[in-house]
């Protein structure tokens, strides 16, 4: 790693070796922003796609609201955009990525977490992802989905960041797929 404020520094890079949940754990204090780029898929057969959530310091204890909007076309025709906002979530979905049954398709995106160590504020995920995923005619369907979500914490720092398939109510994450990867970020503010 580099002192240079300019430029991003990555701090870790996971890829999983089998089915599991990303978990970058005892993230350093010394950087302003953290950001994930992250290659995955849903380790479950039988669904084509699923949400993949960020979890914090492993709260799992409903202290999330999210948004997320999706834009699906077939390469032809703009099939439709739709999404949701809740609250009371135990992670936040954060983007679409394809299940085990997508054969060579994989999701894949940016998440962006501002300002992650300071007090006084609600933190934050940014996402913006982009997939390609088998739909029921078998013609490739792109979706690109933005998210958004804030974690009810205003006076705890992040130190940990976990990536998993989305449940929803069960304070689990699910596994991702063997071979998903992630890389987290720190930039420093000049």
């Amino acid at each position: 790693m580099t002192n240079n404020p300019y430029q991003w520094e990555r701090i870790e890079r996971i890829e999983l070796s089998s089915d599991g949940v990303i978990d970058f754990q005892d993230i350093p204090d010394t950087y302003d922003h953290l950001r994930v780029m992250y290659l995955a898929k849903e380790s479950t057969a039988g669904n084509v796609s699923e949400d993949l959530s960020i979890r914090f310091n492993n709260d799992a204890s409903g202290a999330y609201r999210a948004s997320l909007n999706y834009l699906r076309t077939d390469g032809l025709t703009n099939s439709g955009n739709d999404g949701f906002t809740r609250s009371g979530l135990d992670e936040i979905p954060i983007g679409s990525i394809p299940s085990l049954g997508a054969g060579p398709h994989w999701g894949m995106g940016m998440i962006a977490i501002p300002y992650y160590r300071v007090d006084g504020f609600l933190k934050s995920a940014h996402s913006l992802m982009n997939a390609s995923l088998p739909n029921i005619s078998t013609v490739a369907e792109n979706t690109t989905s933005i998210g958004c979500g804030q974690w009810d914490q205003s006076s705890t720092d992040i130190t940990r960041v976990q990536l998993g398939e989305y449940v929803g109510g069960t304070g689990a994450l699910n596994d991702l797929e063997s071979g998903s990867e992630a890389s987290l970020w720190g930039l420093r503010d000049p």
